[in-house]
């Protein structure tokens, strides 16, 4: 436990904090922006490939195309997230016609291997130690609490965060406000007082703006370019975490 006392991840309150002394809530995504994702999920698809002797560099893309689809279909509404687990392992295996291997138990092996790691992206720690002491800090995931819980409770995250907002608490999922608004409540602070960090533009960019969130910050490793479709900005675009640490400090030292 951390700064001022506060207990780690208080993630089944329902009351919202005391913001005494802070100056607002640094909300952050977890995939992809404070859990290194890739690489939980090419360890994890390793490692099944390894104990059914399965060709992993043909296994493995194939794997993330079909991953990425059904992912697609469930943003769209077309699918049920508990058949998005299965279905991307039972499309692999029909287009790599290893009928042998049940669809299921290949995603149950998954999930536990992906839980099994820790996987931070690089920053991530040194980050959350330097805001502590002057953010209510929280995650807003569009995963699943079960999933999300266990890379939470088993990393260094559960010692900095105050609560986590997965889809299942919000009965919605990102871009929908909704989902920003229960994180919104469950800090104490207004919108205007929120910051929000994450790596999709899509997701976190335009949900959390369109929410009401005061400031946002898009967490763009790769350089991808914002769609000419969308006249939505982010305040601050960073390559490295570290580059958010002046940004939101400048704010404390205000107070």
């Amino acid at each position: 436990m951390q700064g001022k006392g506060r207990c780690p991840l208080l993630i089944f309150m329902t009351s919202s904090f005391h913001t005494n002394g802070y100056v607002g809530a640094a909300l952050f995504d977890l995939d992809s922006t404070l859990w290194d994702h890739n690489r939980a999920q090419h360890g994890a698809i390793k490692k099944i490939c390894m104990d059914h002797g399965i060709n992993f560099p043909t296994f493995y893309p194939l794997y993330h195309r079909h991953n990425l689809e059904v992912w697609q279909a469930l943003a769209r509404g077309e699918m049920q997230i508990q058949d998005v687990r299965i279905a991307r392992f039972a499309r692999t295996l029909d287009a790599l016609q290893l009928q042998n291997l049940s669809p299921a138990n290949l995603n149950d092996e998954y999930m536990r291997n992906y839980a099994t790691g820790v996987y931070l992206m690089d920053g991530t720690v040194n980050l959350l130690q330097s805001l502590r002491p002057h953010y209510i800090l929280g995650i807003v995931t569009n995963g699943t609490f079960d999933v999300q819980w266990n890379k939470v409770s088993h990393s260094p995250l559960k010692d900095f965060m105050d609560f986590m907002i997965t889809i299942d608490d919000a009965g919605c999922s990102k871009p929908d406000r909704e989902i920003f608004q229960h994180a919104f409540e469950r800090s104490g602070f207004p919108a205007e007082m929120a910051t929000f960090i994450g790596d999709s533009y899509y997701d976190d960019i335009i949900g959390a703006t369109l929410a009401g969130a005061g400031r946002t910050i898009w967490f763009n490793p790769d350089r991808i370019p914002i769609p000419n479709t969308f006249d939505i900005r982010p305040t601050h675009e960073i390559r490295h975490l570290n580059e958010l640490i002046p940004i939101l400090l400048k704010e404390s030292k205000k107070q």
